[in-house]
């Protein structure tokens, strides 16, 4: 199956912390990006949002995180917007 290349972009999709880091203290900014993928037409015309995933390691860091991007289509991410992230630790009170 053939398919023309095309790229797609997803705007607004979150960005997580794995599970298990301990998000309550923990401020990420921006809190969405949008992220550009290409493949075939037919298989880019399918993704969602909820295909998506963006994930940052929040592990004992503060400053800016290029963050990783999960896709469960065939496809290609070709970019995300911003590129990088701002991650705060909150001191507990």
């Amino acid at each position: 199956d053939v398919q023309r290349l095309a790229d797609q972009e997803i705007r607004d999709v979150p960005v997580t912390i794995p599970e298990g880091m301990g998000m309550a203290d923990v401020i990420i900014r921006p809190s969405h990006v949008t992220i550009t993928v290409r493949g075939g037409v037919d298989n880019i015309a399918k993704i969602t949002r909820d295909d998506v995933t963006v994930e940052v390691d929040a592990s004992g860091r503060t400053g800016y995180v290029v963050p990783k991007v999960g896709l469960r289509q065939t496809a290609r991410v070709v970019s995300i917007t911003p590129r990088m992230v701002h991650v705060v630790r909150v001191a507990r009170r």
